[in-house]
């Protein structure tokens, strides 16, 4: 599908050459939900947020001329939101806001729902865009905040459809891996969680979207009229007013101009002065900052503080990741400790430890866990530190790792404060047990997952992941079997097989089943979930056309044919109400007469108009004929609910 909006640099040319206000308005819109999102995960308050999306959308009014070669917005509008939210936060001092709104997001622990690994990605996701190069960062957002297609995105860019393709997937791929690096494992579902996140992003800014284009453009006009213009406003007044007093006020005028320039020329050497002292005192500061951070071999203590007031500076950062990568193990438990010890917002805090605790992790986990076990289950940051430093840890020594886990068992630091058990830490840990047990000893791991809970049992099998070779599918899909019940198990299977969907090749999850000798309920309850990321794969890339249908029911018909109906019935919905990649509501719905005719029967009406969603009164009217021909009450009466 060709781009047909306008590109973001012509819509700022329109606001920069004609002044159009809706140009402006337009280019709000667009990034309102990225912007304001941004605002609040930093934030962790949505009065601030709005103040931050308000600071963001007026400097881009502000800074819009150096902007226009700017393929797309949606880059500089993230960084910038970033900035002004850290910036914001450092002033209001409010330390614990963004825990405690995070906190109970985060306590049902880990879900391979998209709405659940949205909401486990949002304390990190921003620093990891932020940490992806510029192009990576842009390819990403065009293509998850505002659902491009990839020839879309190809356009905009200035770039072949196949390097666009290469450079999403690359992107994607980074991306995931700096969310592994700061405790949060997204597996196969990561784009398909960021597509729906943003979406419901958009949707929750929508509302600030005429006020934030209105201050900011006001703010910028304000700020950019000279007093020129009030003068011309009074003798031109004053001149229609009547001719008598016109060479008055063109006298008037004139002095007003004179005097205005000289205190122009004035205000501008002061501020000149002004700005070469700043300059100097910045100057000072960063050679002061420089010594501290760029030399590993003096060892100088860090001044956390200062180091904390210049974060946006990237030269700092830069000598202050210098300094991390050449820190031993003493010196990170230390630097950790004392930024731990500091009255820093959390958003200062995360940057800081984001950079110290991969290191530790990665030179020695043991440390990590033996110095900063009793941090579990007190700190978002300091958890996810620690289930990588195990994660690591059991790779190198099994043993120890295991002994370590079992007596914080003992001690009752990972056990949950619920009475149904959930929200506790043990199942992250007992994930890397069993795999560990799962791929040396299978009749091992049955055991360790029999001493579970019910709750973290199912949290610990559901978060394994087989797609490396390292585990046997076979073994895993006996653990689940044993160990959970038949819907929890049935779910297991299914986002393992999901998981080897390749695009719209589901070849290897027809391997996957037979290598598990799953079921036919267990192939039925995984085809759905199977062809939902295969059909969203394809809709992202361009328009569903019939033969991916018919190619998609082939698949379904060898694998779990009485899945047919409704799996046909749901993608045809799904692409008929996507504003992004729609099928045509009336090509749609002709293919879904086609196949009740040819013997899908009631399922696939029902499937379809249980997700299908037409705005517009005439197609919702044939929605409620459509579903007169379903027969089982129940269902009919749902569906004409729907549409009434």
């Amino acid at each position: 599908m060709g781009q047909t909006t306008p590109s973001d640099p012509e819509l700022l040319k329109e606001w920069l050459g004609q002044r159009r206000e809706a140009a402006f308005n337009a280019l709000v819109a667009r990034y309102a939900g990225l912007v304001h999102a941004t605002a609040r995960r930093t934030c962790g308050d949505d009065s601030m947020a709005g103040e931050v999306s308000q600071l963001t959308f007026i400097t881009l009014a502000r800074k819009a001329k150096s902007l226009t070669t700017c393929a797309s917005l949606g880059g500089w509008l993230h960084t910038t939101a970033l900035m002004q939210a850290k910036n914001l936060i450092r002033k209001s001092q409010r330390e614990n806001r963004k825990r405690q709104l995070f906190q109970t997001s985060m306590e049902t622990g880990p879900s391979h729902s998209q709405d659940e690994i949205w909401k486990e990605m949002q304390p990190v996701l921003d620093d990891a865009l932020a940490s992806l190069s510029k192009k990576d960062r842009e390819a990403l957002l065009l293509r998850f905040y505002r659902s491009l297609t990839v020839r879309e995105i190809a356009t905009t860019l200035g770039i072949a459809t196949d390097a666009a393709q290469k450079r999403i997937d690359r992107a994607t791929g980074r991306l995931r891996g700096k969310l592994a690096r700061r405790g949060c494992v997204t597996g196969g579902s990561l784009a398909a969680a960021m597509l729906a996140g943003f979406a419901t992003d958009s949707q929750a800014a929508a509302p600030l979207i005429s006020k934030l284009a209105s201050k900011a453009i006001v703010a910028t006009t304000t700020s950019t009229v000279p007093a020129i213009g009030f003068i011309t406003l009074i003798t031109t007044t004053a001149m229609k007013t009547t001719s008598i007093i016109a060479p008055l006020a063109s006298l008037i005028g004139a002095a007003l101009l004179i005097e205005y320039q000289r205190h122009s020329i004035a205000d501008v050497e002061h501020q000149g002065s002004l700005m070469r002292d700043r300059l100097a005192m910045n100057m000072e500061k960063v050679a002061r900052s420089s010594t501290r951070l760029s030399s590993a071999d003096e060892r100088s203590p860090i001044d956390w503080k200062e180091l904390v007031s210049r974060l946006n500076d990237e030269v700092i950062l830069k000598q202050f990741e210098k300094r991390v990568a050449s820190m031993s193990v003493e010196e990170l438990t230390r630097s950790i400790r004392e930024v731990n010890s500091l009255n820093f917002t959390n958003a200062d805090r995360s940057t800081l430890e984001n950079k110290l605790h991969p290191r530790l992790v990665e030179i020695d986990p043991e440390a990590v866990l033996v110095n900063f076990g009793d941090q579990i289950g007190k700190d978002d940051n300091s958890g996810r530190m620690l289930r990588m430093a195990f994660g690591n840890w059991i790779k190198k020594d099994q043993a120890r790792a295991i002994l370590w886990l079992d007596e914080q068992i003992a001690a009752g630091r990972l056990t949950s404060k619920k009475l149904d058990g959930s929200g506790g830490s043990r199942a992250f840990f007992e994930t890397y047990v069993i795999s560990a047990l799962l791929r040396s000893d299978p009749a091992a791991a049955k055991t360790r997952a029999a001493t579970l809970g019910e709750e973290d049992r199912k949290r610990a099998i559901q978060s394994i992941d087989t797609t490396t070779k390292e585990i046997d599918p076979l073994a895993f899909a006996r653990l689940a079997r044993e160990g959970l019940s038949e819907s929890e198990c049935n779910y297991a299977l299914s986002l393992q097989a999901s998981a080897r969907a390749e695009g719209d090749d589901c070849s290897k999850v027809s391997e996957y089943f037979d290598q598990i000798e799953a079921t036919s309920t267990e192939r039925a309850a995984a085809v759905r979930q199977v062809i939902g990321g295969v059909s969203l794969h394809i809709m992202m890339q361009r328009m569903l056309k019939p033969d991916d249908v018919d190619a998609i029911r082939a698949w379904v018909s060898s694998e779990a044919p009485q899945q047919l109906g409704e799996v046909t019935g749901y993608t045809l919905g799904l692409a008929s109400f996507q504003e992004n990649f729609q099928m045509k509501f009336p090509e749609a719905l002709e293919l879904i007469n086609q196949y009740y005719e040819s013997g899908d029967g009631e399922s696939i009406l029902f499937h379809f108009l249980d997700t299908a969603y037409p705005k517009d009164e005439p197609n919702r009217m044939i929605c409620r004929k459509l579903a007169e021909k379903i027969t089982d009450k129940t269902q009919r009466e749902s569906i004409l609910e729907r549409f009434k």
